[in-house]
């Protein structure tokens, strides 16, 4: 279910829709009792069928109220728009927007003024949002990863972040991640100690994995340009 923010009472879902611009959903009619999926009272609010919000290949049916009858339109829109599970995004009171890969350890480290949703795929398939949060505060705040919450702290864990991205300029990811290293000549055996002794006690963890996923990778970024460079060489 979308989770509930214990402090305002929404759903990270109403948030997204508003965010959205609150725009109209087919076959929403005013109706009581509990959305469905989210799990908000109604009270007369506007709400679809099941049948017609939850699609019949919607693999997350443990998450459905079976008792319930309709789901709330902010959730039937949440399920309908397929931006929000292809692409990354940040919703705030007023706007979405769908991150490029480069604008994520920014945000990680620098969120916007709460309240705020942030879900960062990996399969770019599953609807995240229905499994978030509403953030609302800076210092502590749930990032959806896939179907992992993960808590960032920004003043914790820019070390870390900073960390990885030293080492992307010269080793790999799946080195990083692994801590298996392959000798690099030009990067400075004491300084991937150093880096290294920051990042070990993160390895595996969320947190880690997701700050490692929205890192730049330089060296891959450069063989990207020398493949385009050569490619258009070869025409």
């Amino acid at each position: 279910m979308s989770e509930t923010c214990v402090f305002c009472g929404s759903a990270a879902t109403e948030l997204v829709y508003k965010a959205a611009g609150t725009p109209e959903v087919e076959g929403a009619e005013i109706r009581g009792g509990r959305c469905a999926l989210c799990k908000q009272p109604l009270k007369n609010r506007r709400a679809v069928p099941v049948e017609d919000a939850v699609k019949p290949t919607f693999t997350n049916r443990d998450l459905l109220d079976v008792d319930a009858g309709y789901v709330c339109v902010a959730c039937a829109y949440c399920l309908s728009e397929p931006l929000l599970r292809r692409r990354d995004f940040l919703a705030t009171q007023t706007e979405i927007t769908y991150l490029k890969r480069d604008e994520l350890l920014p945000l990680l480290l620098e969120p916007p003024e709460p309240p705020f949703v942030l879900c960062v795929g990996l399969s770019h398939k599953k609807h995240l949002v229905i499994r978030t949060r509403v953030n609302l505060s800076r210092r502590l705040f749930y990032v959806q990863f896939e179907e992992q919450g993960i808590w960032v702290q920004p003043e914790k864990h820019r070390s870390l972040a900073l960390s990885v991205q030293a080492l992307l300029k010269g080793f790999g990811k799946s080195q990083i991640s692994s801590g298996e290293y392959f000798v690099a000549a030009k990067f400075d055996p004491s300084e991937l100690l150093r880096l290294e002794a920051i990042i070990r006690p993160y390895r595996g963890t969320g947190i880690f994995n997701l700050l490692l996923y929205a890192s730049r990778s330089p060296l891959r970024e450069k063989r990207n340009v020398e493949e385009k460079e050569n490619g258009n060489g070869k025409t």
